[in-house]
């Protein structure tokens, strides 16, 4: 899975414009792909909060309120302004050609909260490069307090997209669905925390698009999985490597064992454990060479090691 900067997702919408892709009908797509998200995430949920900001983020949650009620659910949009920019503006008077919009403010906030099953975020996707201001941090806050399940569009509100960092209050969602790629604060802490569990949806932009602009991936088991050594049905402890771990601090007996049940995990066809003492419940398969620090310990470790690799 590749990873992707704030800046390559714009490019991405551009290319995909140059291809002939309108902007809004990838707003479309991604606004059906987090109703269809949510409805799944949230089966027996029945009314919804929506939390609009004036970019496109909020044009996405703007077209999910939209599917949201045609799948028959009672659906509150609250937005940060009348007056949203580009694309979200076309969404917002298509959703209020069937329902309406109130302001996002503590009142009108604390009653949809009171009523709501799930709130949607859709204030700031991945162009947010600031911390929020007091009042929205405030409400922001207000949110996470409630209890109530949080479903964030693209990236947390408050999260920067292009790095590991929390810009200050930010929403904690159970559940992020992030648009035509993953970003990179998904995968690293303490914003990987921001999103909980998250997926990817495919908006419309085609894949040669996207996978020219990063070189970044996210490693995970089936591209590692190829990459692993074969072993021989005839391989036995010594041909598939030894390892010598050296451990000095009787403090720290734990420290040692985790090494040596490491070295094992990764691979390792025998380990030989070389400190002046061993942890009380140490695998038994570790083997364990007493080592005096005070007497000579460069020759004995140079003893055991030869003897290892002779064997």
């Amino acid at each position: 899975m590749k990873l992707f900067t704030a800046a390559q997702m714009r490019e991405a919408d551009e290319r995909a414009v140059q291809v002939g892709i309108p902007l809004q009908k990838l707003m479309e797509r991604a606004g059906q792909a987090v109703a269809e998200a949510t409805l799944r995430r949230f089966p027996t949920a029945k009314r919804f909060l929506l939390l609009c900001g004036k970019g496109n983020n909020g044009g996405d949650g703007y077209v999910a309120a939209r599917y949201l009620k045609q799948a028959n659910k009672h659906v509150t949009v609250l937005e940060l302004s009348h007056e949203p920019k580009g694309e979200a503006k076309i969404a917002r008077v298509v959703w209020l050609r069937q329902s309406t919009t109130g302001v996002l403010d503590a009142p009108n906030l604390e009653l949809a909260l009171k009523e709501c099953d799930v709130v949607i975020d859709a204030l700031f996707g991945t162009g947010l490069t600031r911390a929020l201001d007091d009042d929205l941090a405030q409400l922001v806050e207000f949110v996470n307090r409630s209890g109530k399940p949080i479903l964030s569009i693209d990236v947390p509100s408050g999260v920067s997209s292009d790095s590991g960092e929390v810009l200050g209050a930010h929403v904690q969602a159970i559940h992020t669905l992030q648009l035509a790629g993953a970003k990179l604060s998904s995968t690293f802490y303490p914003a990987k925390q921001a999103f909980g569990t998250w997926e990817v949806a495919d908006i419309g932009i085609p894949t040669t698009i996207t996978e020219s602009l990063s070189r970044l991936e996210l490693l995970g088991d089936d591209l590692v999985r190829p990459w692993l050594p074969k072993r021989e049905a005839t391989s036995h402890k010594y041909s598939v490597g030894t390892v010598l771990v050296i451990a000095g601090s009787p403090r720290y007996l734990g420290a040692a064992e985790l090494a040596c049940r490491a070295a094992y995990r990764a691979g390792a066809g025998l380990v030989t454990l070389a400190a002046e003492a061993r942890f009380s419940n140490s695998w038994p398969e570790i083997i364990f060479e007493t080592l005096n620090w005070q007497d000579r310990p460069l020759e004995t470790i140079q003893t055991i090691s030869d003897t290892r690799s002779q064997t």
